[in-house]
């Protein structure tokens, strides 16, 4: 084990007190999902974890907001993440908590197809579930930002996105040039090779360039994990696409969820502005 890598990319050595943080959080997910009886739990393809948490709105042709996960690919759990619900709470928009397959029984190139997926499912679905297909928002941290981002790299993939169909990504403290991770301990379990650097690094591809992306990191982050973001801005900027860096003072790899978990939090302050507000 290299130290100086795992300290930089592996979350869990930077952050030593982060079953903390996810105890708090997994405390306020299940009061959430004993206030929010609504909830549905919905099927987006084949994978054993291709699911969602949803929680529709009263109102028809109302926004979709979707969270993704983090884990480095290899854990977690939509439930762990029901806080989401009761943040958005001051909103009309229909909320989603995706699920997917994890590492080692799939690979991160299955997870991101199964993403894709995702969200052309609900683009093929927007009547159905009543919400309006023209304001999807997605919201993703860690490997969940990683997951949007490449989710909307404009490839030669035969399942691609069409260009716009996100109104706007929310790219949380994620990880977009993938060779770190080839030297860290975590690769055990994600099995990721060298020659599936360049073809799952979103950073390597045009982005989406109908799609706005606010991109998110906490201050206290190790640098190299900081630079992941500054340097993923940077390519947005450098491909014309319109998009905002903010690096959150204070805030490291699990305290940056907390602005989550309450309306008044910061990035929920943010998403509920933009889905209520001029993005509407």
């Amino acid at each position: 084990m290299n130290a100086h890598w795992e300290s930089q990319f592996n979350p869990r050595c930077a952050v030593p007190d982060n079953d903390v943080y996810t105890a708090k959080s997994k405390i306020k997910s299940d009061q959430a999902y004993q206030r929010f009886k609504d909830v549905e739990q919905l099927r987006y393809g084949q994978g054993e974890l291709a699911n969602m948490n949803l929680r529709r709105s009263s109102k028809r042709g109302e926004p979709l907001f979707v969270f993704i996960h983090g884990g480095y690919w290899r854990g977690r759990d939509k439930d762990d993440f029901g806080y989401i619900f009761t943040a958005l709470e001051p909103t009309d928009a229909n909320v989603a908590i995706l699920n997917y397959d994890l590492c080692p029984k799939v690979t991160v190139s299955q997870i991101s197809a199964q993403i894709r997926e995702a969200l052309l499912w609900f683009n093929a679905n927007a009547d159905t579930l009543g919400f309006d297909r023209e304001k999807i928002f997605v919201a993703g941290h860690s490997a969940g930002a990683h997951l949007i981002a490449m989710a909307l790299a404009q490839d030669s993939s035969t399942l691609s996105v069409p260009d716009g169909l996100v109104r706007k990504a929310y790219l949380i403290s994620g990880i977009y040039e993938l060779s770190p991770v080839l030297k860290v301990s975590v690769n055990d379990e994600i099995q990721l090779q060298p020659e599936d650097v360049p073809r799952l690094s979103p950073i390597c591809f045009p982005p989406s360039k109908k799609t706005s992306y606010d991109v998110i990191v906490g201050q206290a982050e190790p640098q190299g994990w900081v630079d992941q973001s500054v340097s993923f801005f940077a390519h947005l900027q450098k491909q014309g696409v319109q998009s905002h860096l903010t690096v959150l003072p204070d805030r490291h790899h699990y305290s940056i969820l907390q602005d989550m978990e309450m309306p008044e939090g910061i990035l929920s302050s943010r998403f509920i502005t933009d889905i209520n507000g001029e993005l509407k």
